[in-house]
């Protein structure tokens, strides 16, 4: 199992496992299956609508077999409809959301390596490269992650945030917790800020409840997510 390691800005080290051939595959073919359902519903439609020449159908049914896969990846963070069901992502291998350019360059390369060659060229390519790139990711510098990350949380890497030697603590009952708490608190804040979805939101507002369940602490003002710093950094100046 190959894998990339990937430090965020609040120093805690992320392992993401790089996508496999057959996982590749079968998100592209849960895109073709899209694909081909989206064009039937297009040609039904211009059919209904007494559409007979060929030049219409062609204008309308060529956009999305062309550019489905890079609109997808630009817009939602570098996840097509496949990918998502896979629970796949297009990933720099810094760790940052590939940009405008990195989409272009790999859907360029698309046609060579999958089209061309029947997929050939690509399933060696990824099979052979130690980060799992086709042509097209190596010219980018992005690969393909699955989203079960494993984090690796320890203390220190909770005390180098930033330098709080000057921070007034604001929520004192936060030494109720101990540090595994804190952990799984600052765990659930990196999935939200790495991914934001609603259900990493949804997760953040989970954590947030339980604890003033627990603690009776009111957040005030605070959105759930910078309430949870706020107690991450009151934790690290009370204890250390």
């Amino acid at each position: 199992m190959k894998t990339i390691d990937v430090i965020t800005t609040q120093n805690v080290r992320i392992e993401y496992e790089l996508a496999g051939v057959w996982d590749r595959i079968l998100a592209f073919l849960i895109d073709l299956a899209v694909l081909g359902a989206l064009l039937t519903v297009l040609s039904l439609t211009l059919g209904v609508l007494g559409v007979q020449a060929q030049w219409v159908f062609l204008i309308v049914l060529l956009p999305p077999v062309i550019f489905y896969t890079p609109l997808m990846e630009f817009f939602n963070n570098g996840q097509s409809l496949g990918k998502m069901a896979m629970r796949l992502k297009v990933l720099q291998v810094d760790g940052k959301h590939p940009e405008l350019l990195d989409i272009i360059i790999r859907w360029a390369f698309r046609f060579l390596e999958i089209w061309m060659t029947l997929g050939s060229m690509a399933i060696i390519l990824i099979s052979t490269g130690d980060l799992s790139q086709r042509l097209g990711g190596r010219l980018s510098n992005t690969t393909i992650v699955r989203l079960n990350v494993r984090r690796h949380l320890l203390l220190d890497q909770l005390l180098e945030i930033e330098d709080l030697s000057q921070y007034t603590p604001r929520f004192p009952q936060v030494r109720q917790f101990n540090e595994q708490e804190m952990l799984v608190m600052k765990s659930a804040l990196d999935r939200y800020e790495t991914f934001r979805n609603t259900a990493h939101a949804e997760a953040v507002k989970d954590v947030v409840e339980r604890v003033k369940a627990f603690t009776g602490m009111d957040p005030g003002e605070l959105s759930p997510s910078v309430f949870l710093r706020t107690l991450i950094q009151d934790y690290v100046v009370l204890t250390r």
